[in-house]
């Protein structure tokens, strides 16, 4: 699905664009889980092989926190009710009317801030599910990292 431009091919069909199909070509970041075994068989020297594991945890941890960060805009924005902690504290920032950048930048904050198992003041059902699962895979993560720091130190 991901190889195949489905986005052009129904743009020179119907000539209107689709903003659903673009994001089949996200199916291409799968193929970054081969990532591992391609170390593992590279002829180098060991520490060589060490560092490029290092550098493929903090690729996924950079990926993972931004996904979180965009799903978690997506969810708030639909409403517009949730007030960042952080925001708060300044009665006249509104993060919905701010820029791009200061929008992404508390995303990430929020999405760091879950991925080490703290609270964001979630209101409303979805907004508690998805940070409780947030919370959960994060921990995960965690653990994970953890796990592989020892096996490389």
């Amino acid at each position: 699905m991901a190889t195949v431009p489905l986005d052009s091919i129904t743009y020179l069909i119907t000539r209107e664009k689709n903003e659903i199909l673009p994001l089949f070509s996200l199916l291409k970041l799968i193929r970054v889980t081969r990532l591992g075994r391609i170390i593992e068989r590279m002829n180098v020297k060991e520490h060589i092989k060490l560092m490029m594991k290092l550098a493929q945890i903090i690729f996924f941890l950079i990926m993972y926190i931004h996904i979180i960060a965009c799903v978690w805009y997506l969810i708030v924005q639909t409403d517009q009710v949730w007030v960042a902690p952080v925001e708060g504290i300044d009665p006249n920032n509104d993060l919905y009317n701010s820029t791009t950048t200061h929008k992404y930048l508390i995303s990430v904050y929020y999405s760091i801030l879950l991925l080490t198992c703290n609270d964001i003041t979630p209101l409303g059902q979805w907004k508690i599910f998805f940070c409780t699962s947030a919370v959960t895979i994060g921990a995960i993560i965690n653990a994970n990292i953890f796990g592989n720091m020892a096996l490389i130190i």
